[in-house]
């Protein structure tokens, strides 16, 4: 069964759960979303599969001028393929 849950996390917080992706890159680092896009904010998605944490995304949030709200994206992502497991596409699925 699936979970996930949608917050801030603090970049030391961050960079431990990219170490556990193969497809993570420095593009995914909370630096790297600050220096190219400081207006936005940052939220981090967490997909689980029980206890164990399966996906993960880093949404950036802009303010959109003629929307109501925001306009949330992810820029090079999700991960989905942890160091030494095998790939599942379930999981890209979800």
């Amino acid at each position: 069964m699936f979970s996930h849950t949608a917050q801030k996390l603090d970049q030391d917080t961050w960079h431990q759960i990219l170490d556990q992706f193969q497809d993570a890159s420095v593009l995914q680092t909370i630096a790297f979303c600050a220096a190219s896009s400081p207006s936005s904010e940052v939220e981090h998605f967490l997909l689980h599969r029980g206890s164990e944490l399966v996906a993960a995304a880093q949404v950036r949030i802009i303010q959109a001028p003629f929307f109501c709200g925001g306009l949330a994206y992810v820029l090079w992502g999700p991960l989905w393929q942890r160091r030494e497991s095998r790939r599942d596409i379930g999981i890209l699925r979800h």
